[in-house]
């Protein structure tokens, strides 16, 4: 499992406990349904802050703009110190190969076709890889869902068990649920914010399809447009000395939390950052990644000097999907 965090990082797991209860008593007038959401203010400009602030929580959370943005200022004055004195920390990610035990599961997994399309692109590994100091490009997590994963995590800390809980689905997927909203529209919707678009392919027809073609016909071609969720594992791209959490922050925030300091992680090595790494990872560009002296880093999501604790609005995520045909004679 790995040795137990620092002292501040239990003080803070319990101020955000008490913080949390704190929240829930209050009688927030006219909404008292929100979500508890744990953002890093430090190095963020204000208006990435406002933009949250105002898009993504309650109106109560709006009115502390003031007192947010104070918050803002204390942060960033103290990240500035921390791009000073710590700047060898982007650098200091240790990363070793994975118990021999876990070989079958490890085969198993990566013999998903869905596993090797995601990452077949890239020279990857799965490895045992430290958490604190992975580069993070995302800027917050939901702690109530934090809170879900934890007790799915604390039911079982063997190696094993971790590695399934970061490379596998660590909680049930449920199906989205649908509307038609025109003769050429649905929509969909899942409180899952991983819910997304994985676009659409050409296949033959087979017989169940002739079954179901609703409006008559004779069905020659068929197109599959897809909607699901993104790749399971937690991952991360190798860029020189710097690793940095592509996907899995609540998982990596979960563990951290729990004692645990080390992730199974599909590590893909970047060669070429400029045609092999997405020119914006998460909310952070290439520039702040690979050439900020000491980006923010998962270990900052336990700093209280550079965190808020914030009211989120409550929501679905929705993808709405269309389609139009176009049919013209055209001359030979």
């Amino acid at each position: 499992m790995g040795s137990p965090l620092p002292a501040e990082f239990d003080r803070l797991a319990g101020s955000n406990s008490g913080a949390a209860r704190s929240l829930r008593n209050e009688a927030d007038s006219g909404n008292l349904a929100y979500r508890r959401k744990l953002f890093v203010v430090a190095g963020a400009s204000f208006g990435e802050l406002q933009g949250f602030v105002r898009g993504n929580c309650i109106p109560q959370e709006v009115d502390r703009m003031p007192e947010i943005a104070s918050s803002w200022k204390r942060a960033n004055s103290a990240y500035r110190t921390l791009q000073i004195t710590e700047q060898s920390l982007p650098k200091q990610v240790a990363l070793s190969s994975p118990e021999p035990e876990l070989g079958p599961l490890l085969e198993s997994i990566a013999a998903q076709p869905l596993f090797r399309s995601s990452y077949g692109e890239h020279d990857f590994q799965v490895m045992k890889v430290g958490i604190r100091n992975l580069i993070a490009c995302q800027r917050h997590v939901d702690l109530d869902y934090v809170d879900t994963l934890s007790a799915r995590l604390l039911e079982n800390v063997s190696s094993e068990s971790i590695a399934r809980f970061c490379l596998l689905s660590p909680l049930p997927l449920h199906p989205p649920k649908q509307l038609q909203i025109s003769p050429n529209a649905f929509c969909f919707s899942s409180p899952n914010t991983d819910f997304r678009f994985l676009g659409g392919y050409v296949r033959p027809v087979s017989d169940a399809d002739t079954q179901t073609c609703w409006m008559g016909g004779q069905p020659a071609a068929m197109v599959i447009l897809m909607l699901g969720y993104g790749a399971p594992s937690m991952n991360a791209f190798q860029i020189g000395d710097r690793v940095v959490l592509s996907n899995g922050f609540h998982r990596a925030y979960t563990l951290l939390s729990s004692g645990v300091e080390h992730a199974y992680l599909v590590v893909r090595r970047v060669n070429d950052p400029s045609t092999e790494l997405p020119p914006v990872l998460g909310s952070m560009s290439n520039d702040c990644i690979l050439n900020n002296p000491r980006p923010i880093l998962v270990r900052d999501f336990f700093n209280p000097s550079l965190i808020s604790e914030l009211r989120g609005s409550p929501g679905l995520r929705n993808i709405q999907v269309a389609w139009q045909a176009s049919q013209v004679n055209i001359p030979l």
